[in-house]
């Protein structure tokens, strides 16, 4: 696991972003038209979780949204998987 330390605080976790990219997968897989929001607390996180879509030709992806937790309250979707970088 790699983690990059901000003043003792973890700021993203590659292994966490692994997992998120296999789960975001196997339910695009599964119900390619449901709503998926991946929450983090941190930017470095998000930035990260979205390059790797990028990678993987899902960042156009309408259905998906990457997002910090500021950024995403008041909103709604089906599923958020909410990952730490612990």
């Amino acid at each position: 696991m790699q983690c990059l330390q901000d003043g003792g605080a973890a700021t993203y976790n590659d292994t966490a972003i692994d997992l998120v990219l296999q789960l975001v997968k196997f339910k695009r897989a599964t119900c390619p038209r449901d709503e998926i929001m991946v929450v983090s607390f941190y930017k470095e996180q998000v930035f990260r979780i979205k390059s790797r879509f990028q990678k993987e030709k899902m960042g156009k992806d309408k259905f998906i949204t990457v997002s910090t937790v500021d950024a995403c309250q008041g909103g709604a979707v089906q599923i958020v998987p909410r990952f730490t970088p612990d």
